[in-house]
């Protein structure tokens, strides 16, 4: 049986939590770019794993931007069990 924190350490990259709008548009503009790993939805929030958040933070702001999306809020979070465990979940059902 793995412990939280094990599964946890499984998921791959950084995550960046980000408040933009539309949110849907943020999303469409982010999902199958080189350096996003995932896009997960949370309410208002998209949470964003990335392989290096200090190195793909500005890209992640240029592609929004040019996509016309507004950015309200971007920080660097650690990962939930929640968050962790989608993560895993979408990263097996990919083909490889």
């Amino acid at each position: 049986m793995r412990t939280p924190e094990a599964i946890k350490s499984n998921v791959p990259g950084q995550l960046i939590e980000l408040h933009a709008g539309p949110l849907e548009q943020a999303q469409a503009a982010l999902a199958g770019r080189p350096e996003v790993i995932q896009v997960q939805v949370y309410g208002d929030l998209l949470h964003v794993f990335v392989d290096d958040a200090s190195r793909r933070i500005p890209q992640v702001r240029d592609a929004l931007q040019a996509a016309g999306v507004q950015v309200k809020g971007l920080r660097v979070v650690q990962p939930r069990m929640e968050e962790a465990f989608i993560s895993l979940i979408q990263s097996a059902n990919q083909p490889h």
